[in-house]
């Protein structure tokens, strides 16, 4: 076994571990999967918050608190924040013609 695997194995290990601590929870029960551009842009288009340099901050902020928000509300065990690479929108449109319209 390389050491690569190893270290994968003893990272799997330690996760179950740890969720063994939460009792009836398990691993990968419940997903919340999160646009993070989308919820960033709508965040920075609707909080107009400043900080004190006068720099806008509030898709920063709405973001964080967005995210927090569907967190204490659906209660994972696990959230993945994805964002679109460059061409995100291109590509899926390739996929799917109706994508976004």
């Amino acid at each position: 076994m390389s050491q690569i695997s190893k270290k994968y194995l003893d990272i799997l290990k330690q996760i179950d571990d740890e969720h063994k601590e939460f009792g009836d929870l398990q691993r990968n029960s419940k997903t919340l999967v999160i646009d993070g551009l989308n919820t960033f842009i709508r965040s920075w288009s609707t909080a107009p918050n400043l900080n004190d340099n006068g720099d806008h901050i509030g898709g920063i902020v709405g973001t964080l608190k967005s995210i927090g928000f569907a967190i204490r509300t659906l209660n994972p065990t696990r959230v993945v924040i994805v964002f679109d690479g460059k061409g995100g929108s291109a590509s899926r449109k390739e996929i799917f013609a109706g994508y976004k319209s």
